[in-house]
């Protein structure tokens, strides 16, 4: 083999590699971010744990506000519930997953923005009819983001109950 021949196949190689580890490092920043942050899984385990009708076939929600009634303004309140066709439905981001739970996200006021990856989320037609929900109003679970570095059940906490880190 030449020179010539040579010093082109290092250059083939060389603008291979440089592509290659462009598309990858992309690759990689897209997958690094989860579709929810942890502490967000953790609270929906603790709110599927408790609950005494879990059933993947409902649509559950997650749900961000802030400056509630009855709240402090500056906390923001993050609930999950089995979804219903009667509940105000404000916000809706899209549908995610946890694990074989299908979960609604609603953040009217893009409060949560920080606890989910809105590129991953698919878009979803809550007036479609394929909906399953739960025919009784379910309970929720509202956790509080007061600042610290925990999310706190809101309200009287049970006894099991370990605040969440956040991460």
């Amino acid at each position: 083999m030449n020179k010539k021949n040579v010093f082109v196949f290092t250059i083939i190689i060389l603008v291979s590699c440089h592509n290659n580890n462009t598309c990858m490092g992309e690759s990689e920043d897209r997958h690094l971010k989860p579709k929810l942050a942890p502490c967000i899984e953790e609270a929906f385990a603790y709110y599927i744990g408790s609950e005494d009708d879990h059933d993947t076939s409902y649509f559950y929600m997650m749900s961000f506000s802030k400056g509630e009634p009855g709240c402090p303004e500056n906390d923001t309140m993050l609930s999950f519930c089995k979804y219903h066709d009667n509940m105000l439905a404000i916000g809706l981001r899209g549908i995610t997953n946890i694990g074989e739970y299908k979960l609604l996200v609603f953040d009217d006021k893009n409060v949560g923005k920080d606890f989910y990856n809105l590129d991953s989320l698919r878009a979803v037609d809550l007036g479609c009819c394929g909906l399953s929900y739960n025919e009784d109003i379910a309970d929720c679970c509202t956790y509080v983001l007061d600042g610290s570095m925990y999310l706190n059940i809101w309200g009287i906490q049970p006894d099991d109950y370990v605040p969440i880190k956040i991460r």
